[in-house]
């Protein structure tokens, strides 16, 4: 995986505080440089011509871009010397904003805080969630302080699915890169019954025609009632670092139709998930 600037979005919270470590750690181990984003949604609402703005830092108020500003300093000062970092502030929607800066600044990876999913925005979703959605590169999603230098164990859920196949390939290379165990990881759904033998016909056949060289991997099963549940349990158990998991980015119908593993599973886990998209599969 190229990793050579990434996009640290920030709205100053403690849940946003939870993942520079992680920031850290990866800016490191790619020599990256870091922009880190704040998103000012408040003067945006607050503008009686919201539509179609273009950000500016000129349009916040001068009270909200002294303490916005002080904060991004201090901020700052929390990563080494030795990762190079720049500030940005925007104006408008955060989910909306950060992805249109990964886009403009050409972003090999969005590294974001996550409250995950509470009964108060069980319908809105969190912005993790919808960048992740509609997000033109990697994500990288922290609900908790991980302090770890490195990525040790990486867990990649497999449903057999073309998406699963198409971005396999990118959890292997990220394995290779960082010298870390791949655990390939089915779960069985409790409603739904498969054999033993169908399982093990099934990773057989989807490990065939992969390059596995130069990792040390492992396939199991777990059965629980969903899939995210299955996913978060193992990953747990078996005291994974990260979760790589594919996303379709689907909006719409379409997603409410079909509904997202992806999303549930960037809303629940303690862990850090990694969330991949392949734009064969984009809708």
């Amino acid at each position: 995986m190229k990793v050579k600037k990434i996009l640290f979005p920030t709205d100053f919270s403690d849940c946003a505080r939870h993942a520079v470590d992680y920031a850290i750690m990866i800016a490191k181990k790619y020599q990256a440089s870091l922009d880190i984003l704040y998103v000012d949604e408040a003067s945006y609402l607050m503008n009686p011509v919201n539509i179609d703005l273009q950000a500016d830092v000129s349009f916040v108020t001068d009270e909200i871009r002294k303490v916005v500003e002080e904060k991004l300093r201090e901020w700052v000062r929390l990563f080494p010397k030795e990762i190079p970092v720049r500030v940005a502030i925007e104006m408008g929607k955060p989910h909306l904003e950060i992805v249109e800066i990964a886009k403009k600044h050409g972003a090999d990876l969005i590294l974001m805080g996550t409250h995950g999913r509470g009964s108060n925005n069980y319908f809105l979703g969190s912005n993790a969630e919808r960048v992740v959605r509609l997000s033109p590169c990697p994500v990288i999603t922290v609900r908790q302080t991980r302090k770890k230098e490195t990525v040790k164990k990486i867990l990649f859920p497999v449903d057999y699915s073309d998406l699963c196949k198409l971005v396999c390939p990118q959890v292997i290379a990220l394995a290779r890169e960082f010298g870390a165990e791949l655990h390939f990881l089915h779960v069985r759904v409790s409603s739904i019954f498969e054999t033993p033998t169908f399982a093990a016909e099934a990773f057989t056949k989807f490990l065939s025609d992969l390059d596995l060289s130069g990792i040390t991997y492992f396939t199991d099963s777990y059965e629980a009632f969903v899939e995210n549940t299955g996913i978060n349990e193992y990953a747990h158990i078996q005291d994974i670092d990260l979760i790589a998991i594919g996303t379709h980015g689907r909006t719409g119908i379409k997603r409410l139709i079909m509904g997202s593993v992806t999303e549930e599973v960037v809303n629940t886990s303690f862990i850090p998930v990694l969330t991949l998209r392949s734009f064969k599969h984009t809708n």
